[in-house]
């Protein structure tokens, strides 16, 4: 879910540590990247100041030029590296505008269908009801789906606002924050007939709260595969949005459906992640991680004002036997705003859309890299954020409000096998 900045402030940070770091290089082998000394997201000279609602690049101010200079010099690039993994990771890689002129403003979902080698995504709901739409990467076409309801389930059409949404086994799982026709839903689309199928819209009578995210797993069980389907609920009252409906009788969740047997159960509550929204799985479908959008810069969810929640990235432990979750452990903490769209590549990092940019994390946590937005979107006013992406193959696909670019990175970080079973 896009969320925009509503408050700014200052804070600033005193430390008396050790030497000043003095050291920052652009690529030799890539204009589009700068490398900064990992020191400076830790030890700064004194004294600096930091701002809460903005970027970390050009927020922080210095009397020591030489950091100074190295900062606003990373600034003025699209990539900024903090580690040798992510410089490697970027090669000699360029940011391709591939769409100039999208007619609509995009940046949610980011789903990638590799059978066909396409990118589905949503608009946002900042801009009014949200659609879906295709890009063909073979071309760098868009298009909108023409859907086709399944008969007797009365699905509407259009959908009741897409969001989030997963490929998995030939199929695309959307999820739907409801309209003022249609409660919240999960529903199913045939990527090659179209056809949309409902999946979830009740929990034993009571509608859903607005559906935000999903990602499916699998499991081996006595009985066969069984199929696991995550996904976020949440009251939009806390970003300010209304679909039409009266408010959610049920409360903020993560939620676990299994189609096979039909389940349906909710596995985080609120009082561990207070606004959930992201939701994504390791390759291994060992750890799921969740993100929790109590955002740094926005009234009522943030640092000032909110004591229950946290922008920040969380992992669980998934049992392989039943799906269900446990072993909660604060993964990262995002520096500005909240992470919304998040993926974890094949090694284990994790990727976010954060008010900087698009965030990549080691697998242990560590930032390494930033894919930066004030090069990917510019400088506007109002301040405009990057709510989602897609990694495809060896491609991340960057949904930009009115454009769209890809990056061609230099190995594979999604295989496409891991969407199958």
């Amino acid at each position: 879910m896009q969320l925009q900045r509503v408050l700014g402030f200052a804070t600033s940070v005193t430390l008396a540590l050790g030497p000043s770091p003095t050291s920052a290089s652009a690529s030799q082998a890539n204009r589009n990247l700068t490398v900064l000394d990992n020191e400076f997201t830790h030890l700064l000279p004194l004294p600096f100041e930091g701002n809460l609602t903005r970027d970390f690049l050009d927020g922080t101010t210095l009397e020591n030029q030489t950091v100074a200079s190295a900062l606003a010099n990373a600034q003025r690039t699209a990539f900024v590296s903090y580690d040798r993994e992510f410089t490697q990771l970027i090669g000699s890689a360029t940011l391709d505008l591939i769409v100039p002129d999208a007619p609509f403003p995009n940046g949610e979902a980011g789903i990638w269908v590799p059978d066909l080698n396409q990118v589905w995504f949503v608009t946002t709901l900042y801009g009014g009801p949200t659609k879906l739409f295709i890009l063909f990467m073979d071309n760098s076409t868009v298009a909108e789906p023409q859907l086709i309801s399944t008969p007797g389930y009365g699905t509407h059409i259009p959908l009741a606002n897409p969001a989030g949404g997963y490929y998995f086994n030939g199929t695309v799982y959307l999820a739907l924050v409801g309209t003022d026709q249609e409660p919240a839903s999960l529903v199913a689309v045939d990527p090659k007939t179209l056809v949309v199928r409902p999946v979830v819209n009740s929990y034993f009578g009571l509608e859903m709260p607005p559906i935000d995210d999903l990602i499916v797993t699998y499991t081996n069980t006595s009985r066969g595969i069984e199929m696991h389907i995550y996904f976020s609920t949440l009251d939009l009252a806390a970003f300010g949005l209304t679909v039409g409906r009266p408010a959610a009788v049920l409360p903020n969740a993560f939620w676990k459906f299994t189609p096979e047997t039909g389940a349906l159960q909710p596995i985080i509550p609120r009082a561990d992640i207070l606004i959930p929204n992201g939701v994504a799985v390791t390759k291994d479908f060992r750890h799921l991680f969740v993100t929790d959008t109590s955002a740094t810069a926005s009234v009522g969810g943030g640092a000032m004002w909110n004591v229950t929640g946290s922008p920040a990235i969380y992992r669980y432990d998934l049992s392989p036997v039943d799906g269900l979750v446990s072993n909660k452990v604060l993964f990262g903490m995002t520096r500005e705003g909240v992470s919304d769209g998040i993926k974890v590549d094949d090694k284990g990092r994790v990727w976010t859309a954060e008010y900087e940019g698009i965030v990549v994390r080691n697998s242990v946590g560590k930032v390494i890299g930033l894919f930066n937005k004030e090069v990917i979107l510019g400088t506007q006013t109002p301040v405009a954020e990057m709510a989602n992406f897609a990694l495809a193959g060896n491609t991340l696909v960057l949904m930009a409000l009115d454009k769209i670019y890809a990056v061609k990175l230099s190995e594979t970080v999604v295989d496409p096998g891991r969407y199958t079973v």
